[in-house]
């Protein structure tokens, strides 16, 4: 039995590997980024669901406690009401409202992220989500776009653009 004697690889073949290499890597880097960033982005929107689904039942709970109530000044969601946890924003409710309390209360992860709410009339018009104030993946429930049409900016530039009006 005679063994083949290998001699090598050539130089020409190892272009190729690299060549091939460096093509595979210029697809697949910036199809995984963009991956990440939808994941984030999708993660953000479910957490913004969960804190309106929270949000909701309380939003309920005074609509039927305030139905008994004849003046409207005295209904606690009559008009617009805007709260969240940042450093900064103009909120309508701080954080010693009922309405505030009442959110920390249903939403145990509230003081570990930055959220916003917007309710007027018993309505909840958006609450925007982000793990902090300087993330660039804010999830806004109801979700008004997708993440293709989605820009990056931190959650006081979105809720400078919606909320506050």
């Amino acid at each position: 039995m005679k063994y083949k004697i290998f001699k090598g690889i050539t130089l020409f073949e190892v272009v190729i590997v690299l060549l091939i290499t460096g093509i595979l890597a210029g697809v697949l880097i910036p199809n995984y980024i963009l991956w990440i960033g939808k994941t984030k982005y999708r993660a953000a929107v479910s957490q913004a669901e969960v804190i309106y689904d929270s949000v909701q039942t309380i939003v309920q709970n005074y609509e039927i406690i305030d139905r008994s109530i004849r003046n409207p000044e005295n209904k606690k969601l009559a008009g617009i009401h805007i709260c969240g946890n940042l450093s900064y924003g103009q909120f309508t409710d701080d954080e010693y409202s009922e309405l505030y309390k009442k959110i920390i209360s249903y939403y145990e992860a509230a003081n570990e992220c930055s959220w916003a709410v917007k309710i007027d009339n018993y309505k909840i018009i958006a609450v925007y989500y982000s793990d902090s104030e300087t993330d660039e993946f804010v999830g806004i429930y109801p979700e008004p776009a997708d993440f293709d049409d989605y820009i990056k900016g931190d959650i006081g530039t979105k809720i400078n653009e919606v909320l506050i009006d």
